[in-house]
């Protein structure tokens, strides 16, 4: 009786697909179903399980692999992504240091005929009247006249006697006594009167502004030719003659010490200091940081504008590049009977000279 049954296990097991294909069991008929079991069975030794529901099984373990090949070329597409990103930036970085470099060295070996050239103007020169006081509702002590001319490319200094005979719409008196009548205008228009020489900007300051403004622009080096006694604030010191680095408060007292040598001794000493103190070295300090207007407009009194230092900064580098540019001019006269100073004639020419 031929029925459609599957065939013992036992006699398939070893047997290979051709022979299944050919029935070579005598008395039964194996069904197709039953051959796709047995084939799967020996193509997938796995069990009985897995031989007959071996079409299920195909199904499953293709849509494994599906999944793992979608993961697999998830993984590689960003590895590639993030190693090609990283090539792209490095390239990228590459070039924008080859440019940035490219452009530092052409500004480098830049050739110095084609920067401008500071021209200055014919408006640039300043004659600034400077006053020093004890405090500023206290008499004058020391009054300077200082040239900043980029034209000439000088830094003359002069120390002005405060016993300098003046006469004055109809008044007759010294520097000090227009100072104390009519302030710093009056005291303007007496240096212009006496001396034949315009003042166009001022500056009055007290001695603690003085001293630290000294000690800004570092002090100054100067040789004493005897022992002084200087009467410092918390007690007295005395000066050995020879080169001395003078802070703002020494500078302070030396330039009120009295001389043997007389009042116009005295003055031109002052000339020599404050030369000393605006010396080229000192000023170019004071320009790097903009110390010489920034860091004291608001402890002076001035009519000198932001726009005035601004307009003229270029032309204040230029001149103090130049070691030789400040220098003193010292005055020579007499002192009359009522002790006024009278400059002479080789003064108020050495004046006009290097102040006009």
């Amino acid at each position: 009786m031929e029925g459609c049954i599957p065939a013992p296990l036992s006699s398939l097991s070893n047997r290979n697909e051709e022979s299944i294909h050919q029935n070579p069991i005598p008395g039964f008929s194996i069904c197709e179903d039953a051959k796709k079991a047995v084939l799967s069975n020996h193509r997938h030794p796995i069990g009985l399980k897995s031989g007959i529901l071996g079409h299920t099984a195909d199904k499953n373990m293709q849509g494994g692999e599906t999944m793992q090949q979608k993961y697999y070329r998830l993984k590689w597409f960003l590895r590639s992504f993030l190693l090609s990103s990283a090539v792209l930036m490095a390239v990228f970085m590459s070039a924008m240091a080859w440019i940035s470099g490219r452009d530092s060295q052409q500004q480098v070996t830049a050739p110095v005929e084609n920067q401008p050239v500071y021209t200055p103007e014919t408006d640039e020169p300043l004659n600034i009247l400077i006053l020093e006081c004890s405090t500023r509702a206290k008499p004058i002590e020391t009054v300077w006249l200082i040239r900043l001319d980029p034209l000439q490319g000088k830094v003359p200094v002069a120390a002005l006697p405060l016993e300098s005979a003046a006469a004055l719409d109809g008044r007759s008196g010294t520097l000090a006594d227009f100072y104390d009548y009519g302030g710093i205008q009056m005291a303007i228009r007496a240096v212009e009167g006496t001396f034949g020489i315009p003042v166009d900007r001022y500056i009055r300051c007290d001695r603690e502004t003085f001293s630290r403004f000294a000690d800004v622009l570092g002090g100054i080096v100067y040789e004493i030719s005897e022992p002084l006694a200087l009467q410092m604030e918390e007690a007295g010191q005395h000066i050995l003659p020879g080169l001395q680095t003078l802070d703002g408060r020494r500078i302070l007292q030396l330039l009120h010490f009295p001389c043997a040598e007389g009042r116009l001794f005295q003055t031109n000493r002052q000339a020599v200091m404050a030369a000393l103190l605006f010396s080229a070295e000192n000023a170019r300090a004071g320009l790097s940081g903009d110390t010489l207007y920034y860091d004291f407009i608001n402890d002076i009194d001035t009519n000198i504008s932001a726009f005035d230092y601004d307009y003229r900064r270029r032309g204040l580098e230029v001149l103090f590049s130049k070691e030789d540019a400040v220098y003193p001019v010292e005055l020579s006269g007499t002192f009359d009977l009522d002790g006024r100073f009278l400059p002479d004639s080789a003064a108020l020419l050495a004046l006009r000279e290097a102040f006009s």
